[in-house]
């Protein structure tokens, strides 16, 4: 092959269907020890006792949903549960895998037509392939840049793990109230709403940032936003003056869908939010806003039927939102915890800061090698 020779994608990643390797038994254990595999977000489905018809051959390879274009690389033996999806393999002493999965994760099909994609779309793209040596020099690079991105993240969800630890052995489950604290209904110690309603038509190309449930969860996770939509000063200024606006150390809790999402604004910038899909609460005397936030999300998994009853939807409402009870722990301890916090989240912002830097040299590296 050349160094840049265009190849059909179909043509060095071939196809078996999975029929063969589909589990029998759905009871999962994970005491077991053959995971059962989907191309999907949940990746691992569980784990089989079954010693039969495991794929194991000509490993790695790259399952690869047929209907939604998810794809995941495997290199370890394993069972499926679903017929919709390809196993696809390659030629290794002509291509590497690796390289043929990165360049996988950067194709942009429309999955909106309920159809396999591998035979009609994906097969038939043709793909820059350079020679064998400078593919697997790609892929070690993408490798170890992916492989740090993991490390971050688990070390982030370690230091999440830490502080919901200490919490409990502080203030024990707000569900049961192990303390004995004095509880109060939460709208009884702050104000809760929503926001001003606003159209599309009041979108402008910039000016005041809109958040909406999206922005909210990213926020919440430490992540960097790009601003999408904006309203002008002078109608944030008008809203601001006759129904206030969102502050620093208030809560915004997502409210439609994935319920009780909850970003502790840690912003004095000026901003606004949707209606409907989130509630604002505002900081309270009583309580420190994270402790709150944490006996929040707690108490809201927990109560999550309850809270979204009678809704058309999976949605949280301010007026149940305001009925729920709400564990006082006292305010010494509440403030020795939320300076833990603060040092966990100093050293929480360095590394999401580097994960932020890792995640954009990785997509720099994804468009310099496959664009």
């Amino acid at each position: 092959m050349s160094k840049w020779d265009k190849v059909r994608l179909g043509d060095v990643l071939l196809y078996e269907q999975p029929t063969k390797y589909i589990v029998e038994n759905t009871d999962y254990s994970n005491d077991y020890k053959t995971p059962v595999l989907t191309p999907g977000q949940t990746f691992v489905l569980g784990y089989t006792n079954e010693t039969n018809n495991i794929y194991g051959k000509n490993l790695p390879c790259i399952i690869f949903d047929d209907f939604t274009t998810a794809i995941k690389f495997v290199d370890f033996p394993f069972k499926v549960k679903s017929s919709a999806m390809k196993i696809l393999n390659n030629d290794k002493t002509l291509t590497d895998i690796r390289y043929l999965f990165y360049y996988m994760l950067t194709i942009k099909i429309d999955t909106e037509l309920h159809k396999r994609y591998w035979i009609s779309e994906y097969s038939n793209l043709f793909i820059n392939l350079p020679n064998l040596n400078t593919q697997k020099k790609i892929a070690d690079i993408l490798d170890k840049i992916t492989g740090l991105i993991s490390l971050r993240k688990e070390q982030i969800k370690k230091l999440d793990l830490l502080v919901k630890t200490l919490f409990i052995e502080l203030f024990g489950d707000p569900v049961v109230n192990p303390m004995g604290w004095e509880v109060k209904r939460l709208g009884d110690i702050t104000n809760i709403g929503s926001s001003k309603r606003i159209f599309a038509h009041e979108y402008v190309d910039y000016g005041i940032p809109f958040y909406r449930t999206k922005e909210i969860v990213e926020l919440s996770q430490g992540h960097l936003i790009k601003n999408e939509l904006f309203i002008s000063f002078n109608r944030f200024q008008t809203i601001a003056e006759e129904n206030g606006y969102p502050k620093f150390d208030d809560l915004l809790v997502s409210a439609v869908g994935t319920i009780g999402v909850i970003w502790v604004i840690n912003t004095k910038e000026s901003f606004y939010y949707k209606d409907g899909n989130l509630i604002l609460i505002n900081k309270c005397d009583m309580m420190h806003s994270f402790v709150l936030k944490m006996i929040l999300e707690r108490l809201i998994k927990e109560q999550a039927d309850h809270l979204s009853a009678g809704s058309a939807y999976n949605a949280l409402t301010i007026v149940k939102l305001k009925e729920l009870y709400i564990p006082l722990p006292p305010l010494a301890l509440q403030t020795h915890f939320a300076e833990i916090v603060q040092e966990v989240d100093k050293i929480k912002f360095v590394m999401q800061e580097g994960l932020n830097k890792l995640e954009l040299t990785y997509k720099a590296l994804m468009q310099q090698y496959f664009d």
